[in-house]
């Protein structure tokens, strides 16, 4: 393709192997919006990455269906607004799971607070290269593939260099928030696809955990009351053994 279409050829200094020829689909074959998906983000106040993955149960296999910018205004947008509008793009797709960045707390919290969603969040701590290393695998190898036009998304891809005095940290890294949501995505991308279960809202997680407190407590008041005429039926035997002995 370079010789005879003047394709770009990367060079050494790219993170990611990545074309639109070898990793981009027009669409999943029979896409069902009910499907299992995960929503992934890497939370600022000014600007969200956010990527969506979706499990194909035909293929057997995750897609990556929206990758994107959220652009937050200082002046009018509030963490409240900025997740209600990273909500509302996703609100047709069955999200089984949440995942966001552990150290913007704020997310998890307002979410939590305001929405009643769980996020999960992605333990980073000195992880930063094997959560890269996944991702240019994942790419590289094609256990993911991406889903129509997402041009931030393959902009940022096509665009990584690598840092050319820090080891496997891509030049700019601060700047990259949909490679970084995508990190956070395949890491926590669940292993059991047929067995996971829409999560509870936050007030729904509160009423089970409730219901099982109570049932817990009711088995415990039946318990002690089995034990309490458990041992009246010991003493009255006792009693009706002794009385017989003339004692």
């Amino acid at each position: 393709n370079c010789i005879l279409y003047g394709d770009w050829l990367d060079g050494d200094e790219k993170v990611f192997l990545f074309t639109k020829e070898q990793n981009v689909i027009d669409q999943i074959p029979g896409y069902d919006p009910t499907w299992p998906h995960v929503l992934s983000v890497d939370p600022a106040m000014s600007v969200v990455g956010w990527s969506v993955a979706c499990w194909s149960p035909l293929e057997t296999r995750w897609y990556i269906i929206r990758a994107e910018y959220l652009k937050a205004d200082k002046s009018e947008d509030s963490p409240k607004t900025i997740i209600n509008k990273v909500e509302r793009k996703c609100s047709k797709y069955n999200i089984v799971r949440r995942i966001y960045d552990c150290h913007e707390t704020w997310w998890m919290t307002t979410a939590r607070e305001e929405f009643g969603l769980r996020y999960i969040p992605v333990r980073k701590d000195n992880r930063k290269k094997e959560l890269l290393v996944n991702l240019i695998k994942a790419v590289a190898e094609r256990r993911i593939l991406f889903v129509g036009e997402m041009q931030d998304c393959y902009d940022e891809l096509h665009r990584a260099d690598w840092h050319p005095e820090k080891d496997h940290v891509i030049k700019g890294a601060t700047h990259y928030h949909i490679i970084d949501s995508l990190q956070y995505l395949l890491d926590l991308l669940p292993r059991d696809v047929e067995g996971i279960k829409k999560p509870l809202t936050y007030d729904q997680e509160l009423y089970t955990l409730h219901k099982k407190e109570k049932k817990l407590k009711e088995e415990v008041a039946r318990a002690k009351g089995y034990n309490k005429t458990r041992k009246i039926r010991q003493l009255l035997r006792f009693r009706k053994r002794h009385a017989r002995k003339g004692w």
